[in-house]
């Protein structure tokens, strides 16, 4: 039978800091070879902090992943996986809003986020900060009518309009990509000649981009498709087969093993030329990578496979390929060992 370790005495030998250090023992206690003890009992506030994020997930679904989502970069790999966490429960990520937008997520139904502004590639603080100002506006006249053309510039609009942030005026995406610079343009004359808001009317341009390019153009300025699917751009090209690897579970792959990927080619990270050895002079590149459900890796290909397919690893290009799985600095990655097909190819 197995005794619990007693304290006998405790003698004060100096003050000074202290430390909580955690020893593996069934007792959760144990003497080190000084005579100090030693405790796991900080186990008990982790566990207290794992009960309470649970009972939060389970009862508030909605507040708990929109606090997670304000919690991270909003274009960052944890960010996109809390947002497909949230597709699995059902929670809808609508695009960003004009009116109804902030900074960051907000709550905008029983199981509805909006995305924030400030997630949208282009948009800086400044320009959040004036729009959220005046909020809201009663129509795209009123907007043009009450912002700072040089705050909410063109980088901005254009930004903004590619992920469908004035429908609610029931405006199309490529409508104000491709007028907004006229419709100012009006309303600053009109503003001139001292006309009033009421009397301001902007003309409506129904013409909207087809499902590819609607889709792609959301993906540059949010990093990630959420009014659709890849498997919508690329019909026919992305699989749903247990045979392919999800890019979020690489970090829990042995290094060595061989993998199956479908991704998109989302940017060439970096050009190097070799310095040493039988390959001196040669290049090879890194890609960052994005599969179907947003999840990103870098992608090594080396110099025999950079000069074969330099020219059609480019970005938004869909490839499908046999990688094997790399860690450095503890970072795990992939490295392409075979090209199977490219869009086109």
């Amino acid at each position: 039978m197995h005794l619990a370790a007693k304290i006998k005495s405790i003698k004060e030998i100096e003050s000074g800091n202290t430390h909580d250090i955690e020893v593996n023992h069934k007792d959760h206690q144990f003497y080190l070879a000084n005579g100090v003890l030693t405790s796991n009992s900080h186990s008990i506030a982790y566990s207290h902090i794992s009960y309470y994020t649970a009972w939060l997930r389970c009862n508030y679904p909605t507040q708990f992943m929109c606090a997670l989502l304000n919690s991270e970069d909003p274009n960052s790999d944890k960010s996109l996986e809390y947002i497909n966490e949230c597709s699995n429960m059902g929670i809808v990520i609508t695009p960003p809003n004009v009116n109804t937008s902030k900074g960051n997520y907000v709550i905008t139904g029983e199981k509805e986020i909006a995305t924030g502004l400030s997630a949208i590639k282009g948009v800086g603080q400044k320009a959040i900060d004036e729009i959220i100002s005046l909020q809201p506006f009663s129509s795209l006249e009123d907007f043009f009518y009450r912002t700072n053309a040089r705050v909410v510039n063109k980088r901005v609009m254009e930004a903004m309009a590619k992920c469908g942030a004035f429908s609610c005026f029931n405006r199309k995406r490529k409508d104000i990509f491709d007028n907004f610079a006229k419709y100012r343009a009006k309303v600053s004359l009109e503003i001139k000649k001292e006309k009033k808001l009421e009397d301001i009317i902007l003309p409506t341009y129904n013409e909207e981009w087809n499902r590819k390019d609607f889709l792609m153009a959301e993906r540059e300025a949010l990093g990630r498709v959420i009014s659709g699917s890849l498997h919508e751009v690329f019909e026919g090209f992305f699989t749903r087969g247990s045979n392919v690897t999800p890019l979020r579970k690489i970090a829990s792959i042995d290094s060595g093993e061989r993998v199956k990927i479908e991704v998109i080619i989302n940017s060439k990270i970096k050009e190097f030329k070799i310095k040493n050895g039988k390959n001196v002079g040669k290049k090879f590149a890194k890609y960052l990578i994005e599969d179907a459900q947003g999840s990103t890796a870098e992608l090594t290909v080396w110099q025999s496979d950079y000069e074969i397919y330099n020219s059609v690893l480019i970005d938004g290009t869909p490839i499908r390929a046999i990688c094997k799985v790399d860690e450095y600095m503890e970072q795990k990655g992939l490295s392409l060992t075979t090209l199977e097909k490219a869009l086109g190819k």
